[in-house]
């Protein structure tokens, strides 16, 4: 989790739904899950869309093989990401996510 932190902005935020639950907060959260669910040496990560328009952008990610202490075996993942050019550095504002049921 504090490999990502660098890339978030510090008020970041979170919303999206994970089996069935909804969930919105601070992207803190995100950080923590990550740290508590360990490795996931087998997952696979695809940019699906990346738009720029001038000091902002939307990325969605599509992550499948996702596995760990939370996540499980084989979990799959749709992220939208929306980033503000920050003193000339992207920052992630905010992650959208749902989790899919296997």
């Amino acid at each position: 989790g504090d490999h990502m932190r660098p890339a978030f902005h510090p008020a970041a935020t979170i919303s999206g739904y994970c089996q069935g639950v909804e969930y919105s907060g601070p992207v803190e959260h995100v950080f923590e899950w990550i740290t508590a669910n360990g490795s996931a040496p087998y997952i696979n990560a695809r940019f699906a869309r990346i738009e720029i328009i001038e000091s902002i952008a939307v990325v969605h990610l599509e992550v499948q093989r996702w596995s760990g202490k939370l996540a499980g075996a084989n979990a799959r993942a749709s992220d939208v990401f929306t980033l503000l050019k920050c003193q000339g550095d992207w920052k992630i504002t905010h992650k959208l996510f749902h989790w899919h049921d296997q």
